[in-house]
């Protein structure tokens, strides 16, 4: 479109010249200097008209071609009956704001003598191209019969008052109750149906105009002249024809309208006049809740109280699992989560679905990570939300913006240090790029700077900070999964800070941070930063010596050394005989204690205790691995061993701060695929004995047989 010129693209059917030209009218009296241009599309609906929709394709009949010419440049916007859209645009395609609506209802005109549908005769003849319509006359009136019948209005009133030969005779027909009106027909309608029983199809009588969805200008026009209560019931009774899946085939109808300032919505769905369901419904309330940054402990106590009590949680990849934990049962839960390339939904879809939740649901809560309203588009689905008269409430979060550094234990702002903080978002929301933040007015080494959404672009914000002026110098951080057992920290200077998180692998979500205030993080509590260290782990291990490590701020490389298989029909009841006690060293001596044991422990009354050492207390059974020390006057079963996994490829020990060993095997399988040295920490004596055996050099033993001991004292042993 150019700026003089706009061509509006409609059916030829009079009806729809009628709309059309409504539509043209009021435009051009609203923006005179511009010229608004008719252009007729004949759509495959207006060529066949001999059988019902239900049979050639639904109402996409009458969109189709029309909406082909709107992407193909040939008209600028389509008018549409609303009612003829499916519940979603085609891609590149929008609505623009609903106008206010012609009367939804559905009206009866009889050929002559009764005036309502429950006064025409028994087994009277009513015509109707309808599913909805069928059913529910049916419902009300069982004796009639119902005839099928296709055409414009004119035609439709000729078959009924002069049928040609071989046209059946008709007592009556349903027609919209807009379309009479907006062709001046009105007295032919001899009853409006009342919509507490014949409900309307979903947006009857309101007009929807479409436009390419990069016509923002055009569509700002277009909106100004717009409803706000036409456009809440237009997408109320949209997004209940989305909840249904519907087609043709099936009995669908939706009014819906504004009382008190909240959507009502009565409706119909169903395929016969046996499972017919007529629903009428509030909308129910929606509640952002800000998850926090990840553990599910920094939920606030509003935010937790309102997922117990919802009825529907819409959530986000970032919104710790943990928390669906607190639904209560039958709880409806829909995952919506975005990640870089990969979104589970865009966001128009989300802001749709939220508006279906809540026309189900009395309580429907969006959890979203962090804070609803930092860089969380909390605001838009609010915004999109209390436009289409949806109740909501807002309970913030601990956002990440700030939790991420001070998990880490960087303090955004600090006296002397740093008197500010701005966090700007480094990720562009339209093309994923860079986002054009201005890096000139970021150069005041007073102020801590948070990025977030930002990960795949550290090194280009970094060298776009140092091009406008700050020192490459300047300590940076990058923390990822801030707050979760996979927290990690990542520290360095503008200039190599790219190359640091390249090399530690830090995945997404993470926060960028840079400012003076990074350098206070070893002096509060995290001497390991930036340090890497190699851990050892069993397949499918919990990872609790790793969790330490990176808590004090030390990256952590696990290389898997073995697996933990259960031996077999070791342990029987028999070897419970003469025993007061069975002990486990290891959690993984639980594999012996199958449900048929652990019960036939019980009738003994023979308790099973987990130890860190086994002493000879009464008659005392261990239940242990092959390579286990052996205590004298204990009885001692193997249940599990640890099997070897080879190591793939060569490890290089000198790339490593430390490594930690918790057993002589792990030591023993490292060394046999490791070069290099570096300072090795034993768990206890047996551990170091055989590091010492392999070959290591430097050997530290815990003081106690531990992991927090392995990590000595908040690492101090390291440092």
């Amino acid at each position: 479109m150019d700026q003089k010129t706009c061509r509006i693209g409609t059916r030829g059917s009079k009806l729809a010249m009628a709309q059309a030209e409504g539509v043209r009218t009021r435009l051009a009296a609203a923006y005179p200097g511009i010229e608004f241009e008719l252009v007729v599309v004949k759509t495959r609906g207006d060529a066949v008209t001999d059988r019902p929709l239900s049979e050639v394709g639904g109402s996409a009949l009458f969109t189709h071609e029309l909406e082909c010419a709107l992407k193909d440049g040939r008209v600028d916007m389509a008018v549409h009956s609303m009612k003829d859209l499916p519940a979603d645009c085609a891609p590149g395609l929008v609505l623009a704001k609903a106008w206010t609506r012609e009367d939804p209802r559905d009206a009866l005109v009889c050929r002559a003598g009764a005036g309502s549908v429950d006064t025409l005769p028994e087994g009277a003849v009513v015509a109707t191209g309808s599913v909805r319509r069928t059913a529910l006359l049916l419902r009300r009136r069982p004796d009639l019969r119902i005839e099928g019948i296709r055409g414009n209005i004119d035609t439709r009133l000729r078959k009924l008052f002069s049928p040609v030969p071989g046209e059946p005779a008709l007592d009556a027909i349903v027609l919209a109750a807009a379309g009479l009106r907006r062709l001046g027909l009105q007295d032919v309608v001899s009853e409006y149906l009342d919509p507490e029983w014949m409900i309307p199809a979903p947006n009857q009588g309101q007009l929807a105009i479409e436009l390419r969805e990069a016509d923002e200008g055009l569509r700002a026009m277009v909106d100004a002249l717009g409803d706000d209560d036409a456009e809440a019931v237009a997408s109320a009774e949209r997004a209940f024809l989305k909840s249904t899946g519907a087609d043709c085939h099936r009995a669908v109808g939706a009014l819906a309208s504004v009382v008190g300032g909240r959507i009502t919505l009565s409706a119909v769905d169903g395929t016969t006049i046996d499972d017919i369901r007529i629903v009428r419904r509030t909308a129910g309330r929606v509640t952002l809740v800000g998850a926090g940054p990840g553990d599910p402990g920094l939920i606030t106590v509003r935010g937790l109280s309102a997922i117990r009590e919802a009825d529907a949680i819409v959530y986000d990849r970032l919104a710790s699992e943990d928390l669906l934990k607190e639904a209560k049962a039958g709880c409806d839960l829909v995952y919506v989560g975005k990640e870089s390339g990969n979104h589970s939904l865009p966001q128009p879809e989300i802001n749709a679905l939220l508006l279906r939740k809540a026309l189900e649901h009395g309580r429907v809560v969006r959890l979203k990570g962090g804070d609803p309203f930092v860089f969380g588009r909390g605001g838009e689905e609010m915004e999109y939300l209390v436009a289409r008269r949806i109740p909501c409430e807002v309970v913030p979060g601990v956002s990440s913006a700030i939790a991420a550094a001070e998990s880490a234990h960087i303090p955004v702002t600090h006296r002397g240090v740093a008197l500010g903080f701005d966090v700007v978002t480094a990720h562009a929301m339209r093309d994923g790029g860079l986002s054009d933040a201005d890096f000139a007015r970021m150069l005041d080494e007073r102020r801590t700077l948070v990025f977030m959404m930002g990960l795949a672009r550290v090194g280009e914000t970094a060298a776009r900070l140092v091009a406008a002026g700050r020192d490459p110098d300047t300590p940076a951080a990058v923390v990822g999964s801030a707050t979760s057992p996979d927290a990690c920290c990542v520290v360095g200077t503008l200039n190599d800070i790219a190359a640091r998180v390249a090399e530690a692998g830090v995945a997404s979500p993470a926060v960028f941070i840079v400012g003076d205030v990074v350098a206070l993080r070893s002096r509060l509590g995290f001497p390991l930063s930036g340090r890497r260290f190699l851990v050892p782990v069993i397949e499918g291990g919990s990872g609790g010596l790793s969790r330490r490590i990176r808590r004090l701020g030390g990256i952590v490389d696990e290389v898997c050394v073995g697996r933990i298989v259960k031996i077999e029909n070791a342990f029987g009841e028999a070897d419970l005989d003469g025993v007061d006690r069975i002990v486990l060293t290891s959690r993984n001596g639980w594999l012996g204690l199958d449900d048929r044991m652990r019960a036939a422990a019980e009738a003994r009354g023979i308790r099973v205790e987990e130890v860190r050492e086994v002493r000879p207390i009464g008659r005392t059974l261990h239940l242990t691995q092959p390579d286990a020390d052996r205590v004298a006057g204990v009885k001692s079963i193997d249940v599990y061993r640890n099997e070897v996994v080879p190591i793939a490829g060569a490890i290089d020990l000198g790339m490593y701060d430390a490594a930690f060993f918790t057993c002589a095997s792990s030591a023993r399988r490292v060394h046999a695929a490791a070069a290099g040295k570096t300072l090795e920490i034993a768990i206890g004596p047996k551990t170091a004995a055989e590091l010492e055996r392999v070959g290591a050099e430097r050997i530290a033993v815990a003081a106690k047989p531990t992991l927090d001991s392995l990590v000595a004292n908040d690492g101090k042993q390291l440092v």
